[in-house]
């Protein structure tokens, strides 16, 4: 699968991509503009992006879906232990068990994940 179209190299106008837009669930389309210097991406509600505003709008949604995975299971975990000491019979310890291992997957993978490092701002690059 490719992110960009295959074999694309500007000259057809715009084709559609294979990412979706960062505000909305719509798909983007790529372009050349200001004689073929800048990429430009543009979903179909209008939300326009150079590419270095579509790289750290897209490093930014990884961060805060990260955090998101992070808090669902960590409240799930909280939620498990206390239903689990205070029900008779409901034992979660299986369930506790793998959600522990998987929060530390993906809290490790946030410690390491490291964001695109831009050449120059983002507003700068298109």
């Amino acid at each position: 699968m490719f992110a960009l179209p295959p074999g694309w190299d500007g000259r057809a106008g715009r084709q559609l991509t294979a990412v979706t837009c960062p505000d909305c669930p719509g798909i983007l389309t790529l372009s050349v503009q200001g004689g073929a210097r800048y990429l430009h991406f543009e979903c179909r509600i209008g939300h326009s992006y150079s590419v270095g505003e579509l790289i750290a709008l897209k490093e930014r949604r990884l961060e805060e879906t990260l955090w998101s995975s992070i808090t669902a299971l960590d409240e799930l975990l909280e939620l498990l232990e206390d239903l689990g000491s205070r029900i008779p019979g409901r034992d979660y310890a299986d369930r506790i068990a793998r959600g522990r291992r998987h929060l530390a997957a993906v809290r490790q993978i946030c410690d390491e994940n490291k964001p695109t490092e831009l050449d120059h701002p983002p507003e700068e690059d298109g």
